[in-house]
């Protein structure tokens, strides 16, 4: 049946692809009340507000035993294998029929009935409201208060501490006239001469104990943050701490003065820097080093970099960054606040689960070139977004928007549960979980054309799931190349990583949670006891919560054997012994493309271990492209970075699939 409007050529390629419009197990009805939502492309209407992130849904409360729509249109950052079954991790628990969540089902209350309950004096209900009421401010406060310090921590101290010190120190040296101009202001009036000195006394001291400790907090901070020790190395940043407590000092209108505000932050300051790790990434792997590395050695590697224009994949000279952007923190943060990309035209089709036993589908969106032909000779891409992301992602609507200019057809897979897309049985969200992608990239290769590529690119978590299918999938791997775009090889390295888990992840762990206790909540409730359902609620970082549900919930032994399924270098040992050490990563067997930045606030670099070793891993079909600069799904372009989006991003990815393309057309001419 064609659908109006639709091009004869993509009605073909979605005829190829078999897949319904509508969701196959539920009919209109059912899916209305499985999603709590409309069945409209963009069933969120919400306004995303900053506030979202300080005043906890109460949709997931355990008091709660409902789930509610879920927000799929914020930006967020904003952290698996073949055909068969034996893809999933060990830790995977079998589809669970709903009826089997017999304790916490909604129509089986674990309270007894009202006439059952033994008398209770008036005293005891009240004191027991009374603490009632203390527990669940308590639990709202802790579910709160990691997004409060998180964005406190980074955008008044980390993000703007250059442009605070500066302001702080030009008062401390333009104190003089300053005071001048007041006093000079201040005259006139029948008040008392001493009064007026007085007053101006206090002025002057309240001023100068904020400018003081603006200067010196900015100072300190710089001094002991990894972002700013990666950008300008830590000896200039001390020398800028101790200069600034030279004008403080020199500055204070009286020693004790002086004395009360400096001794205290210098104390902290050497507290810090002493017993504090800032943890740079060269300290432990020095062999982390930008550039970019492949195996030479295969020639199908070298073809592929020779044929691949060099300044797709040059970021650090000068020029092209954006200057004024001077961490890793900024170019992951501003681009998100800044690049607003117009809504693409897609086609929504359903795709069923590869699991045996469970009745599941996950989103398939699809968006033609911008003349609505689908091209045979041009590259098919498959795109998996973010942690808490869909179709509607500003990188994905850049990445989509040139891609179809240049008439490529792009698919994009929706995380199952994700957006509006319902869960019916026990098996919710799991990113070690491959069987998603293996069945996108099976129907896409199903529908291309004779010798047509198909390419995935992945970002962030979707990078992390991109690459792990790859390795998992070996010789069976569907797809003709892969790009990752900071996403993590050995997600194990994520436990250590402190500036990640203290100033990012709380962002992207409430909205996640938000997601897993308000659509998922009776599933949850059927596995979990409700001590750790309050546990989840309050996972104050990804970490926590995989901790606290992931890992409970699916059955793995603990945290490291989760992470250990999840990436694609989990397994890794070492680099001697051969592919036994290895581990999957080795079992590669398409270009496969990561890029990463050594400043990503979000994603440790040092998951790459050694990148000129991961690159000869196996067959040497791995491309590692690390940068010093960019952050996080970011790498911002010039002065005012909203005009080029993630041009450079976008870019680099299908630049580095044209090259293949081009490689595999040329050996498909010289085999026939």
């Amino acid at each position: 049946m064609s659908e109006e409007g639709m091009h004869q050529s993509a009605q073909t390629f979605l005829d190829l692809l078999g897949l319904p419009s509508e969701h196959p197990y539920l009919d209109s009805d059912q899916y209305t009340t499985n999603q709590h939502g409309s069945r409209s492309f963009n069933v969120d209407h919400h306004e995303w507000s900053l506030f979202d992130y300080f005043f906890p849904s109460q949709t997931g409360s355990v008091s709660s035993g409902h789930a509610t729509p879920h927000r799929s249109g914020a930006a967020t950052l904003e952290i698996p294998s073949s055909h068969h079954d034996e893809d999933q991790p060990s830790g995977f628990s079998t589809n669970a029929s709903p009826a089997s969540f017999g304790y916490y089902d909604r129509g089986h209350d674990s309270f007894p009935e009202e006439s059952a309950r033994p008398a209770v004096e008036l005293g005891s209900r009240f004191d027991h409201s009374a603490s009632s009421a203390a527990s669940h401010l308590l639990h709202a406060w802790r579910q709160v208060i990691p997004c409060i310090l998180s964005t406190f921590h980074l955008c008044f101290l980390r993000l703007f501490c250059p442009l605070l010190w500066v302001s702080g120190v030009a008062y401390l040296l333009a104190q003089p006239l300053i005071e001048g101009v007041i006093c000079s202001g201040s005259g006139g009036g029948k008040r008392n001469p001493c009064t007026k000195k007085k007053s101006r006394q206090c002025i002057y001291k309240s001023l100068n104990v904020a400018a003081s400790l603006t200067a010196l907090l900015t100072a300190m901070t710089m001094m002991t943050d990894r972002m700013y020790c990666l950008e300008y190395s830590q000896p200039p940043l001390v020398g800028l701490f101790v200069f600034t407590s030279a004008i403080v000092a020199y500055r204070s209108p009286s020693r004790k003065q002086g004395a009360v505000v400096l001794l205290p932050i210098l104390a902290a300051s050497v507290a810090i820097w002493t017993l504090c790790d800032i943890d740079l990434p060269y300290d432990t792997n020095p062999q982390l080093k930008p550039g970019f590395y492949f195996d030479s050695s295969n020639p199908v590697s070298s073809a592929i970099v020779n044929g691949w224009d060099e300044s797709f994949r040059t970021y650090d000279e000068k020029g092209r960054d954006t200057p004024w952007l001077v961490t890793g923190d900024t170019r992951t943060g501003v681009p998100f606040i800044v690049n607003h990309l117009p809504e693409q035209k897609l086609v929504r089709r359903w795709l069923p689960t590869n699991i045996p036993g469970e009745k599941e589908a996950v989103i398939l969106d699809f968006a033609f070139p911008s003349d609505g032909v689908h091209r045979g000779d041009r590259p098919i891409y498959l795109i998996l977004h973010g942690l808490n992301g869909g179709s509607n992602e500003g990188y994905v609507r850049d990445f989509v928007a040139r891609r179809r200019a240049e008439g490529s057809t792009v698919a994009i897979l929706v995380t199952r549960g994700l957006m509006d897309s319902p869960i019916l049985g026990a098996n919710i969200v799991l990113f070690p979980r491959t069987s998603d992608v293996a069945s996108a990239a099976r129907a896409l290769r199903k529908a291309a054309g004779p010798g047509q590529t198909v390419a995935g690119v992945g970002y962030s978590m979707g990078a992390i799931v991109l690459a792990n299918y790859v390795a998992r999938s070996g010789q069976g791997c569907d797809l003709d190349a892969a790009v990752s775009l900071s996403g993590a090889l050995d997600t194990r390295v994520q436990l250590d990583f402190k500036h990640s888990t203290r100033f990012w992840q709380p962002f992207l762990a409430k909205t996640l949670r938000e997601t897993m206790t308000g659509k998922f909540m009776d599933q949850i409730r059927g596995r979990l006891t409700p001590e750790q359902v309050i546990e989840v609620e309050e996972a104050a970082s990804i970490v926590d919560l995989d901790r606290s549900l992931f890992v409970r919930y699916h059955g793995f032994n603990d945290i490291i054997h989760y992470y250990s399924e999840l990436g694609a270098m989990g397994d890794w040992v070492s680099f001697d012994g051969g592919a036994n050490n290895a581990g999957r990563i080795s079992n590669v067997t398409v270009p496969l493309l990561t890029v990463n930045s050594l400043d990503d606030p979000i994603g440790d670099p040092r998951c790459i271990r050694d990148p000129a070793k991961v690159a000869k891993t196996g067959m040497g079909y791995v491309f590692v492209l690390l940068t010093k600069k960019g952050g996080h799904v970011g790498w911002p372009l010039g002065m005012n970075p909203s005009t080029e989006g993630w041009r450079w991003m976008s870019d680099v990815a299908s630049s580095f699939v044209e090259s293949v393309n081009r490689v595999r057309h040329a050996q498909s001419m010289t085999s026939t």
